[in-house]
């Protein structure tokens, strides 16, 4: 998102606060009461407060200083911590280096690609990286494509809140990663029962070996298609079977795995990229290190830290903010990037804020832990220095998901017809857990902040719709 763009939303946000004000009503404390009772019957394990930005005055709370699982609320933390320690400017580099001269177009050795986290290293950017390879010159490489994936130790790690471990929810990270480690396979229709969908996978490359049983049936309205991996025997990649039905007609639809081997994965995509601008490779590609004397070729640059956030929060991706988490550490602390290094960073600056260790305990960046657990008070001293910091507000407030925009507040407040709370929050949710953090606006046009973690949630749905109630009950 461009910047002016990021001032129209934070202008827009706070424009409607001001709409809002002229009334004299008071904040309904009977009705919201009486929602967190219901509230807390769906949810036991539940923990809340709603307070002015401005001054800070607490409107309602709840075991405030007791400790929750936050789900993907914690992901405000790690966004708080990057554009604190890393600055909305930042960019994530992606090396490029060879160990000889190229000369006629040809390297009569290696090209070496080393990542240092980029969390949006999607398919389109993958072309720009080889179209800058492609245009220095390079027209036929005799060695191999060496992946360096040293800047994150160890190489691989493998996040996994549940069985299903191929969801790319459960996210794969190494340093240099394509397409946020996955693949996507899109599947188109058939009018003919009985027959195969036809698939296409991104980013294709022989990394990707495809096994489609995907049938076409007349008897069912939506689509109930698994995938399941495996390791290529003899070769290299992974086999992805894809089974189930589709129904006929309609229009296609994507479903998406993780892969067990990034390095390799992102190494083989880029490869495809390179042979298809005109770089003709000789060689394999290989996990390896840069060696020493070899020449910067080129770098890559990632979009802003600003937008990746936008990315990161709205669509709460656990990939990037667990990348982000990483690579905090490492530029606070040195390479190599590690979780021990992220949660450090994350530490430091929470107790900067002034927040007592035993109001949290920091896991990861993206919050799919079940160990995790941080106050709704934390959270509460997060969200007041953003909003007292306008070198960073207006990034932190435009990542935000809305109603009824794309993210994960899009299907929310669907109860409440056209007018919609000015709302921008995080939300999260596990099995058993659903949370909110954000900032609203009250009839008078006072800015609130608000955090409600449930734990321990029995209809999820029902809980939903009571948090959204809350929301609107403040702008009453």
């Amino acid at each position: 998102m461009r910047q002016d763009e990021l001032r129209l939303a934070i202008i827009c946000f706070f424009v409607s606060c001001f709409v809002l004000a002229g009334s004299s009503t008071a904040y309904n404390l009977k009705s919201l009461r009486k929602t967190f009772v219901s509230l807390e019957s769906l949810a036991p394990e539940t923990g809340a407060v709603i307070f002015e930005m401005n001054s800070g005055k607490t409107i309602f709370s709840s075991h405030e200083h007791k400790t929750f699982v936050p789900a993907s609320v914690a992901k405000l933390i790690t966004s708080y911590t990057a554009l604190k320690e890393l600055g909305p400017d930042y960019t994530f580099k992606t090396e490029i280096y060879v160990d000889g001269p190229v000369v006629d177009g040809k390297l009569d050795g290696n090209l070496y690609i080393k990542g240092y986290g980029d969390p949006f290293l999607v398919d389109e950017k993958t072309w720009i990286l080889a179209k800058s390879i492609s245009s220095l010159g390079l027209k036929r490489l005799k060695g191999d494509l060496v992946i360096d994936g040293s800047f994150f130790s160890p190489l691989v790690t493998k996040i996994k809140i549940d069985k299903n471990e191929s969801r790319p929810y459960n996210a794969v990270l190494s340093a240099l990663s394509v397409d946020f480690n996955t693949v996507t396979f899109r599947i188109f229709r058939s009018n003919d029962s009985g027959k195969r969908g036809f698939v296409s996978v991104i980013p294709s490359s022989p990394y990707v070996e495809l096994e489609n049983s995907v049938k076409v049936s007349s008897k069912i309205t939506y689509p109930q298609v698994a995938v399941t991996k495996r390791r290529k025997k003899g070769g290299v990649g992974e086999v992805f079977k894809l089974s189930g039905r589709i129904p006929a007609n309609g229009k296609p639809f994507e479903v998406r795995s993780n892969v067990s081997f990034p390095l390799l994965f992102s190494g083989w995509s880029i490869r495809e990229k390179l042979e298809a601008v005109g770089v003709k490779i000789d060689g394999s590609v290989v996990v390896g290190k840069v060696p020493e004397g070899a020449g910067l070729f080129t770098t890559h640059y990632s979009p802003s830290l600003r937008e990746i956030l936008y990315g990161l929060n709205r669509f709460s991706n656990n990939f990037m903010a667990e990348m982000v988490f990483r690579v905090l550490g490492a530029r606070l602390y040195g390479p190599p990037a590690t979780v021990q290094k992220g949660r450090r960073a994350i530490e430091t600056e929470l107790k900067k804020l002034g927040i007592k260790s035993s109001e949290y305990f920091i896991v990861n960046g993206s919050g799919l832990s079940r160990e995790m657990l941080v106050s709704p008070f934390a959270i509460r001293k997060v969200l007041t220095a953003v909003y007292t910091d306008f070198s960073i507000r207006p990034e932190f407030l435009a990542s935000m998901a809305t109603p009824r925009t794309p993210g994960t507040l899009k299907c929310r407040f669907s109860c409440y017809g056209r007018t919609l709370p000015v709302f921008r929050a995080k939300t999260g949710s596990l099995n058993g857990v659903v949370t909110v953090a954000g900032y609203t606006c009250d009839s008078r046009g006072r800015v609130l902040g608000i955090v409600i973690l449930c734990n321990k949630v029995g209809k999820p749905w029902k809980v939903k719709r009571l948090l959204d109630k809350v929301v609107c009950l403040l702008q009453q």
